[in-house]
């Protein structure tokens, strides 16, 4: 069972870095990523309180990319609330709720519905966002690891944003 007083906000999961360049890492993925219009204009519609939740680790190229723009999401809207919870201590939930348990996993609230996963939560995705995971598919080694690298650097930020809003909308638009 997940307590939300034992979730991070951003500051905490930056606290959470066990070496310096990790740190160094997520404020320079921070500061260079820019919401893009279309993104802006999807998040104003977002008129309800909406929690993400959001499993991860600083040490996690994968989570320095997702986590800061789910920050961005949050800053750009009030409704949005963002509790990121560590891996560590979390196992069991990510066990139970994700296909591997692997980070980031990030879900969104959706109480009422009963077709979802424990605590009431979506999970919108697992690793890698469904546009990367379908651009994976059926490239060579080289070429996958051409494209994790592109989204570990950041140069997929747009189309990755544009997936989180599109199924935060997706799943609040049912409510």
């Amino acid at each position: 069972m997940l307590k939300l007083e034992e979730a991070w906000d951003y500051d905490d999961y930056i606290g959470s870095a066990l070496h310096e360049h990790y740190k160094t890492a997520q404020y320079e993925m921070f500061e260079k990523l820019l919401l893009t219009k279309e993104v802006e204009d999807e998040l104003a519609k977002i008129d309800t309180l909406t929690n993400i939740f959001v499993f991860g680790e600083i040490s996690s190229p994968e989570c320095r990319v997702v986590i800061p723009i789910l920050e961005k999401m949050r800053r750009a809207n009030k409704n949005i609330n963002l509790y990121i919870f560590p891996r560590k201590g979390n196992e069991k939930f990510l066990s139970l709720n994700t296909e591997g348990g692997k980070i980031p996993s990030v879900m969104v609230e959706d109480v009422g519905n009963e077709d979802v996963l424990n605590e009431g939560l979506v999970l919108i995705f697992e690793e890698f966002p469904e546009m990367l995971k379908m651009e994976l598919s059926g490239k060579s080694s080289d070429e996958k690891q051409e494209l994790i690298s592109s989204f570990r650097n950041g140069a997929l930020n747009e189309k990755v944003q544009k997936e989180l809003v599109d199924k935060v909308l997706k799943i609040i638009k049912k409510r």
